[in-house]
């Protein structure tokens, strides 16, 4: 018997779905089983759905193509829900699937049971709950056509009645037509006449520029115009000398010279949140970005143009005066040189503890020439962005926007499946790790070729400046954390503990070639500081306080207090 299950599967494959992840459950068992039965959809079972989801948002950044997420009904399709977040505002394509109990039990206050309907409202751009199998195929088909076009989540809820119910296998699948169009050509006009008519342009990119390198290093060598990346856009044009790091907390002074001194800003493919980092007095400006309800959503616009980057550049490039004054690139360039010296101190380090800086250096060092970086989010995002060198032919992902923490090796797991012959290393702080580690057991039962770093400090080390740049002492961010070796080991993987910096390169290296997957726990500084790029009087007058109240609420605990209090009663007595 052809079911809506069957038809459900077929639909997948027919949008060119590899992979699905999730666990399996009594709402989705009937659409389980309708993948044991074919051999064009291998279904991943993870020990968490949200790391399952994770692994999908990962899957879709990485190769944009459409993966699947599963989760039976109720609180296994709210496990989901992060994963899923990371996807939308990462813009990445993902199908969720979600089960429910049979129709006659709908909205009779059964075990369990909540509504999907309601739940994915916010996170998907498409939600749909069947109540008919006359519905398929059109429905996932639909579903699928708007996770690839919008490059977003669409979910569709299932009752379990209407999953196991015969439909005609000869109804035919709707297929995805892609759209084509360009650029208006007045809009490319107007956009060269402005970038013409500035003397210190600057280019700031991000993931929607990565089908456009190429024409993102034309349009700088033509303009003299340094590239500023958001964080998702490190990989890009890596290696040119144009390229000069990014703007905000994360990066180097650099981004915020260009930034501060440009008069044409012009954004490429980028949601760059913080607008504290945009120039703060108004410049000329230029956006280029495929989806429309990006432009003008942090920094006012005088021109834009709603296309793919690569075909903008390409139709602008004739339009352009080629500009010959370097000053200001110069000038960008020395601040990065600069910046990049100083931190090369720490990234040679021999001290002990281990320095994050030489920790970061290093994985960067040693890996592959192709390899794939996952980051995980707050204080190693930092490390990463500043001391992990990437070469050309690397990637990475990140959470950006969404900036969840448990990030990085749910996030390799689907970078693995998605790239199987390469190599792809998770950086993971302790706090992160700690969160959804069971996974890691996935990664042994399928022979994934994946290293997960951990810069364990023993403590939620952002969080930790953050309290104490707001003049409040560190509190309760110190952790108790596991053997993560050996429950490496306990998995069946391989498992290593550095904590003297002579022996990490040997370390690392041994652990890139083992072909098991490996965790490698590096104890780093705890004292390292995660210092923003420039440092108001106010942040380091409010760190100072914080520290005082460390130090004076220790000597209390301790004591100290009620001791002085006894020697000025004696002095007064």
């Amino acid at each position: 018997m052809y079911t809506v299950s069957h038809s459900i599967i077929d639909t997948l494959a027919a949008y060119w779905v590899q992979y699905c992840f999730g666990i399996p459950g009594d709402a989705i068992d009937s659409i389980i089983d309708a993948i044991r039965i074919q051999d064009q959809i291998e279904f991943i079972q993870v020990r968490h759905e949200e790391s399952g989801a994770l692994a999908c948002s990962a899957y879709g950044k990485l190769s944009w193509k459409l993966s699947v997420c599963m989760g039976t009904s109720w609180p296994w399709a709210i496990h989901l829900l992060n994963g899923l977040y990371d996807a939308k505002m990462d813009r990445s394509p993902v199908l969720a699937i979600t089960g429910q109990p049979s129709t006659h039990l709908l909205g009779t206050d059964y075990f369990q049971e909540i509504d999907h309907i309601k739940l994915f409202d916010d996170v998907a751009v498409f939600n749909q709950m069947a109540v008919s199998p006359d519905q398929f195929p059109r429905l996932i088909a639909d579903a699928c056509k708007a996770a690839l076009v919008h490059q977003w989540v669409a979910h569709i809820n299932i009752p379990i009645d209407v999953s196991m119910k015969a439909i005609s296998k000869k109804t035919p699948i709707p297929r995805w037509a892609d759209r084509s169009t360009t650029a208006a050509h007045q809009d490319i006009v107007r956009a060269s006449t402005v970038i013409n008519a500035s003397q210190k342009p600057i280019l700031m990119i991000g993931r929607g520029s990565r089908h456009a390198e190429a024409q993102v290093i034309a349009l700088s060598e033509l303009l003299q115009a340094p590239i500023i990346h958001a964080l998702p856009a490190k990989d890009i044009a890596l290696g040119h000398p144009n390229k000069c790091e990014g703007s905000g907390l994360l990066w180097t002074p650099a981004g915020d010279v260009a930034m501060q001194w440009t008069d044409c800003l012009i954004m490429i493919g980028t949601s760059f949140p913080y607008s504290a980092f945009y120039p703060q007095k108004k410049v000329s400006s230029v956006q280029i970005d495929l989806h429309p309800e990006q432009i003008n959503k942090r920094y006012p616009v005088d021109v834009w143009l709603v296309w793919n980057a690569d075909q903008v550049i390409k139709d602008m490039l004739p339009h352009l005066a080629a500009k010959t004054e370097t000053g200001f690139l110069n000038k960008v360039q020395k601040s990065l040189t600069k910046w990049s010296a100083a931190e090369a101190k720490p990234e040679q380090s021999t001290n002990t503890p281990i320095k994050p800086q030489k920790l970061a250096f290093q994985v960067g060092e040693l890996a592959d020439d192709d390899a794939i970086f996952m980051v995980d989010t707050w204080a190693v995002t930092v490390r990463w962005a500043r001391n992990l060198k990437l070469k050309p032919g690397q990637e990475f992902s990140v959470s950006a926007n969404l900036g969840t923490m448990a990030y990085s090796m749910s996030w390799a797991i689907g970078a693995a499946f998605a790239y199987p012959e390469r190599q792809v290393i998770a950086l993971s702080g302790d706090g992160s790790m700690g969160m959804l580690m069971g996974d890691f057991i996935t990664a042994v039962k399928h022979s994934l070729n994946l290293n997960v770093v951990v810069f364990n400090n023993g403590k939620l080390g952002l969080i930790q400046m953050e309290q104490e740049v707001h003049g409040m002492p560190e509190y309760m961010t110190a952790l108790a954390n596991p053997d993560y070796a050996m429950f490496a080991e306990s998995c069946g993987g391989a498992g290593y503990t550095v904590h003297d910096p002579e022996k990490l390169w040997l370390v690392l290296a041994e652990a890139y070639t083992n072909p098991l997957p490996a965790i490698i726990n590096v104890h780093i500084d705890p004292e390292e500081l995660t210092r923003p790029p420039h440092i108001t009087l106010k942040q380091a007058m409010w760190f100072a306080e914080a520290k005082m109240k460390e130090v004076l609420w220790a000597w209390d605990k301790n004591g100290g207090l009620e001791v002085i209090k006894e020697i000025i009663d004696q002095q007064i007595g």
